[in-house]
């Protein structure tokens, strides 16, 4: 069953599996249930494999309320310190504490902050300067003559200002075309009687036509054409005056440019090619077997930074885990007097006699497809003699109990070494469920030191170069 939601496929994946799938690496599965989900929320619930959230939430399965959410609390700790934002790394935990049903209360997790009251500010006492005032010395009375009449003040009239006059704000048209269209098409509200509607009667026409071939049938294309002609001919055509030359410059323009992109594209593309069956070539006279010419050449980019590998570390108990570590480092190295991508892997293995394994893996949609295409791989190692390394193909039917199909490969000390792994050879362990190696469900490429000897253990090292899938 496929749902639309990443929490309900997480549901379900817990309810047919277990929380130990849940919990583990989900990418197939959720794939398989929800494929409609976008690809971005996916991720979102990848990371918490990821980032070792899934590791937190299942060592506290069987643990009391009060640990478990203390457990969803680092769980999420784990998402934010990735980056996450602390919301979205909420919502994303909280989907697995639901699928695994812990009663969990969000608010105990996230508590409300508390209102904060300001506190008033005491008001600002400015001090009053006084002016100093100069006493004016008191005016003489003036005594009226009396033949004399007072005469009156002039008052002036105030001066009238009539009102500033009211100008309505300018609205913008409902629709305007772009300036380097203006010249071409015109709207008018009228027919504008100059043809206009029999090319764009045409264009729909056209358009109508597409449709019907599409529908099938003998009749469709023709049924398509006419009711695209009337259509954009009586409603679009007769609103819209066409500048027919300015439009046929436009087209010429426009052709001359997608002639120009093309041979572009073709000329590159056949270089590619023949650079390729070169390679091709050299390679079968030399005594190697010659590669596809579509996969066939090295690719430094895939023992690169921007690739995308990443590292995990997994082990019977949680002591062996602790004790176990893998690290990953890229750098451009000379080799054989030539510069290239060097990918250096380190993994430490605790001492024990349970399994316990280091790895780094690749999950690019790019070289999955490759992989996908491909009929083995081929890379150059430089060692240090330490034994337990192999390269190991997880498929989306053999993601419930992690028995992948894998090849072992030594690493001299101090030499370099050409390792060649065609699918043919790939097998899986004998511990799990058996099925044939189907390359077009690969989910990801990893590889990794494992061991379950006591005597292999400790620190071990290697560079992987001149990585080639063929």
């Amino acid at each position: 069953m496929k749902y639309e939601t990443t929490k309900e496929a997480l549901a379900a994946i817990y309810k047919e599996f277990g929380a130990d799938v849940l919990l583990g690496k989900i990418n197939a599965h959720l794939s398989d249930f929800a494929p409609s989900v976008p690809e971005n929320y996916k991720k979102l619930a990848y990371a918490v494999h990821t980032f070792g959230a899934s590791k937190v939430l299942k060592d506290n399965l069987n643990e009391t309320q009060e640990n478990k959410e203390a457990a969803v609390k680092v769980a999420v700790r784990c998402l934010t310190d990735a980056f996450i934002s602390k919301k979205i790394a909420e919502d994303v935990i909280f989907e697995f504490v639901d699928a695994l049903g812990w009663k969990v209360s969000r608010q105990k997790i996230t508590p409300e902050p508390k209102p904060v009251t300001p506190s008033k500010p005491e008001p600002k006492i400015i001090p009053v300067q006084q002016k100093q005032v100069t006493p004016q010395p008191s005016p003489k009375p003036v005594t009226p003559q009396p033949s004399q009449k007072p005469v009156p003040q002039y008052t002036p009239t105030p001066q009238y200002t009539p009102p500033p006059r009211y100008t309505p704000p300018r609205r913008k048209p409902s629709f305007s075309l772009p300036s380097f269209l203006r010249g071409v098409f015109t709207i008018v509200d009228f027919d504008s009687g100059d043809g206009s509607e029999v090319f764009i009667g045409s264009i729909g026409g056209a358009i109508g036509a597409g449709i019907g071939f599409i529908t099938g049938g003998f009749l469709g294309p023709l049924i398509g054409a006419v009711l695209g002609y009337i259509i954009f001919s009586v409603f679009i055509g007769k609103r819209i005056h066409v500048n027919i030359g300015k439009v046929i410059i436009i087209i010429i323009v426009v052709l001359i440019i997608l002639s120009i992109i093309l041979t572009t594209i073709f000329g590159i593309t056949g270089l590619i090619n023949s650079r390729t069956k070169e390679t091709a070539v050299t390679e079968s006279l030399s005594g190697r077997p010659a590669a596809s010419a579509v996969t066939g050449s090295v690719n430094n980019n895939i023992t690169a930074l921007s690739a995308g590998w990443r590292t995990n570390v997994d082990a019977a108990d949680a002591e062996l885990i602790n004790n176990t570590s893998a690290g990953i480092s890229f750098a451009e190295e000379t080799v054989d007097n030539r510069q290239v991508n060097v990918m250096n892997l380190q993994v430490t293995l605790a001492s024990g006699t349970e399994w316990r394994i280091g790895e780094v893996f690749l999950e690019n949609d790019t070289y999955i497809r490759q992989i996908r295409n491909g009929r083995g791989v081929r890379f150059s190692v430089l060692g240090d003699g330490e034994d337990g390394w192999r390269i190991m193909f997880p498929m989306r039917e053999t993601a419930g109990d992690s028995c992948w199909h894998e090849a072992a490969f030594t690493a001299p000390k101090g030499q370099i070494t050409k390792i060649d792994i065609p699918y043919s050879r790939l097998a899986q362990p004998n511990w799990g469920t058996q099925v044939s190696f189907n390359r077009n469900s690969v989910t990801s490429i990893s590889i990794q030191r494992h061991s379950t000897d006591k005597n292999l253990s400790g620190v071990s090292e290697i560079k992987i170069f001149d990585f080639e899938i063929y």
